[in-house]
């Protein structure tokens, strides 16, 4: 048979096109991606369900036909920046902002730039519903309104693990880091960098000096810096999302794979998640795939398969996030 003796690359973490799905979200990597998402829900479209993923860094600022989404619109699906940032210039008479209402989730995203509303305002969305989850998020943006909050003016939802080191300009009403209104909402582990506005118990601050360049270079490490910078166990931040369901992996969690015995070595939360690996011939048309509970050590094996080109190896946790970037072998 043939011997997995080929180059070891990076690879995308999924098994096959995706489909919108929780194991294969839709990848964002350009400002018209974005868009695109901002038109459907424009168009009456909430994403209830679907899952997306962003890939790239991205600029909205200056996209032609870009203005936002407000509180006309609702986002109900599942929005992972992976640790990317979204730069955007919105300026409305309304409440326009990155995200409309939120439903559903919005993690390990940063905003930067600037939204200046006559309308209430928040650099990732105009408000936070029951039920709507800000995750992991980060944002260094001004923010100009009515209520303005560094992250939403209204939390009705859950905004965990976020910060904000930006400048809030309130034009009426009160400004506050994360959020301006919190009724029946969970607000925890949260922080500002800078100047404190309206706080409650759940916000600390932090300064630039104790988390560093961690903060622009990625937001998950950013988070983590800050815990340590203020003396917080580590079950308060992403162990928390383990349980939850939402896992917001860390440079930590590597892979590799020694390419002559196909031995897999993890390193990290080494008892957190499955090892795929997948066998695919020339086509893209998947042969075969082995599951393995992750430990530190795997030996990855398949039956002797003539037609096979490559094979793609991934670490995940559960069939939703994966832990580390994927490799792909050739044949």
């Amino acid at each position: 048979g043939k011997a997995a003796v080929a180059t070891i690359t990076v690879g995308e973490n999924t098994l096959s096109e995706p489909d919108g799905t929780r194991a294969r979200p839709y990848p964002i990597g350009s400002a018209e991606d974005f868009k695109a998402i901002s038109d459907g829900m424009l168009s009456g479209n909430d994403y209830s369900g679907v899952y997306f993923r962003q890939t790239k860094n991205i600029d909205l600022k200056g996209l032609e036909g870009y203005t936002g989404v407000g509180s006309g619109q609702t986002f109900a699906g599942f929005y992972d920046g992976a640790g990317h940032t979204v730069n955007i210039d919105i300026a409305s008479d309304t409440d326009q902002c990155l995200f409309p209402y939120l439903t559903g989730t919005v993690l390990n995203l940063g905003v930067t730039g600037s939204v200046k509303n006559a309308g209430t305002a928040g650099a990732v969305c105009t408000a936070v519903q029951e039920g709507g989850k800000v995750v992991n998020c980060w944002s260094d943006a001004y923010v100009e309104g009515a209520d303005p909050g560094g992250i939403a003016p209204v939390n009705y939802g859950t905004i965990v693990s976020c910060f904000f080191g930006g400048t809030l300009n309130a034009a009426s009403g009160k400004a506050a880091d994360i959020a301006v209104r919190t009724e029946r909402s969970v607000d925890r582990n949260n922080y500002y960098i800078g100047n404190e506005y309206s706080q409650s118990s759940h916000n600390s601050e932090v300064t630039r000096d104790q988390i560093g360049d961690e903060v622009t270079s990625g937001l998950n490490l950013g988070l983590a810096n800050m815990a340590r910078a203020a003396g917080l166990p580590a079950s308060s931040l992403s162990t928390w999302y383990y349980a939850d369901g939402i896992l917001s992996f860390a440079r930590d969690n590597t892979m590799s794979v020694d390419r002559d015995t196909l031995t897999v070595s993890l390193y990290g939360n080494t008892s957190i998640g499955t090892v795929y690996a997948a066998m695919y011939s020339a086509d893209g048309t998947m042969l075969g795939v082995k599951q393995y509970p992750a430990t530190e050590t795997i030996k990855a094996g398949f039956d002797d398969a003539p037609e096979a080109a490559y094979i793609k190896i991934m670490w995940w946790h559960g069939d939703m996030y994966p832990m580390c970037e994927a490799e792909t072998i050739s044949l």
